[in-house]
């Protein structure tokens, strides 16, 4: 019986400080989405002021995601410019790419594109 008792308490005891640890976080909010894709499902103006359109997959519904003067392209991490990006990407057809955005603006704050060096 002591030792049910016991275990009971200590059971308690740690559930009590495990909700305790928790309730001290601040809870986690999401700022940012991405959409993966293909190079060739992606539509890039040809200035910051433009709207890049993207479908997710050949049968996902077209986003239109605003460009702004602090979007960022990259390829294979290397920070390049939006002509550079713009040609990559139309000869990059079938690569690997990734726009990542703010959710509260839809405003895009970086794009992604891998191209595998031979």
């Amino acid at each position: 019986m002591q030792s049910t008792w016991t275990s009971t308490l200590a059971a308690l005891a740690l559930s009590a400080a495990s909700t305790l640890a928790n309730a001290q976080h601040p809870p986690i909010t999401v700022t940012e989405a991405s959409v993966e894709t293909s190079a060739n499902m992606v539509h890039v103006p040809p200035t910051l002021a433009g709207t890049i359109q993207v479908l997710g997959c050949p049968l996902c519904r077209l986003q239109s995601l605003q460009l702004d003067a602090d979007s960022k392209f990259f390829r294979n991490f290397k920070e390049i410019t939006l002509e550079q990006f713009s040609t990559e990407a139309l000869n990059g057809a079938g690569k690997p790419l990734t726009i990542h955005y703010r959710l509260s603006d839809s405003i895009v704050t970086r794009v992604e594109l891998a191209v595998l060096q031979p």
